[in-house]
């Protein structure tokens, strides 16, 4: 079984890595989706691809798809893309995540056709959620515990505030984004 991680990362934090690493038996190989966005702000599609490969390097298990360099949206087409050319359809997101599908452009479509692997963030309340908006769906939709205080955000805050950063990022990762002035 393959799943595809969708995500910002923005940057690719310990926490990415370690929900991989978390789901790694589940699944034979784990592909990386780095998404753009019109609603928020990311550094550029090459820097977030050439942090998530220093990640590619160290695990045989996961591998980037560059399908979102051409886009600065994300809907089911793209999923659909990928879909056919790996031949599976588990998703990976965050319960962050997961609150926003009902907004999404044929949430419903997405719901009945693909199989979401839901990670806790932020003390979300997963099968609230799911209840209050998915109880349809319960049947394509599996949760995994997981408390992590590191986020994406947390990384870049850290950044501008020129805080230690070791147990959040990567030490390759936090060389690449000093080398390159990311996020100051």
């Amino acid at each position: 079984m393959i799943a595809f991680f969708i995500g910002s990362f923005n940057p690719p934090t310990k926490a990415h890595l370690e929900i991989c690493l978390k789901l790694k038996n589940e699944f034979q190989k784990i592909i990386l989706v780095p998404v753009n966005s019109r609603n928020k702000e990311l550094i550029s599609f090459k820097h977030r691809y050439q942090m998530l490969s220093i990640y590619e390097r160290q695990y045989d298990f996961l591998k980037i798809d560059c399908i979102m360099n051409n886009y600065s949206y994300f809907d089911y087409r793209l999923l659909d893309i990928l879909k056919d050319k790996y031949h599976d359809n588990n998703i990976i997101i965050g319960s962050d995540l997961l609150k926003k599908i009902k907004d999404f452009d044929n949430y419903e479509y997405l719901l009945d056709n693909y199989v979401f692997h839901i990670v806790t963030r932020d003390n979300d309340d997963v099968l609230k959620i799911v209840n209050e908006y998915y109880c349809k769906y319960q049947h394509h939709i599996k949760i995994y515990s997981m408390v992590s205080v590191v986020s994406s955000t947390k990384a870049r805050n850290f950044i501008k505030n020129n805080q230690n950063l070791e147990n959040i990022l990567d030490q390759e990762i936090i060389s690449y984004i000093r080398n390159n002035h990311l996020y100051f």
